[in-house]
């Protein structure tokens, strides 16, 4: 399979397990991914955008600090502006942070649903999902 086959195919995984969408950012260096993929809902990704959210976003601040996966209900990062609040206003009820790779060039990736806390089977298939998509 090509490189981008693979890659079509990783996110179909993804789109299957996160009904309200996702932000991957990958090989994060310099403060940017040399590749990004999102399916947030366009009204979150504005609002997200218009208060520059990434430069205060605690699930970024914990992808950076560490790696592995964490639910935004366990976050262990303080959101002194609320923007997991605004997230779930917005649809983004419950959410996943997943962190890979070694700092220079960390891949981190959020993902959402609107239902119910993602189980266990679905972070460990998400976490391999980003592994490879950071494999690629």
């Amino acid at each position: 399979m090509s490189p981008r086959a693979d890659i079509n195919a990783a996110l179909r995984t993804l789109n299957r397990l996160t009904p309200v969408g996702y932000f991957v950012g990958l090989h994060i260096r310099f403060a940017a991914p040399l590749m990004q993929f999102q399916t947030y809902p366009e009204e979150w990704s504005e609002f997200y955008s218009s208060n520059g959210y990434a430069l205060r976003d605690p699930t970024i601040a914990w992808g950076l600090s560490t790696t592995g996966a964490c639910r935004w209900s366990n976050l262990p990062v303080p959101d002194p502006f609320s923007i997991l609040k605004d997230a779930a206003d917005h649809g983004l009820v419950y959410g996943l942070t997943t962190s890979y790779g070694v700092i220079a060039s960390r891949t981190i990736a959020s993902f959402a649903r609107d239902d119910r806390e993602f189980t266990d089977d679905e972070i460990l298939e998400i976490s391999a999902t980003i592994r490879r998509l950071h494999a690629i």
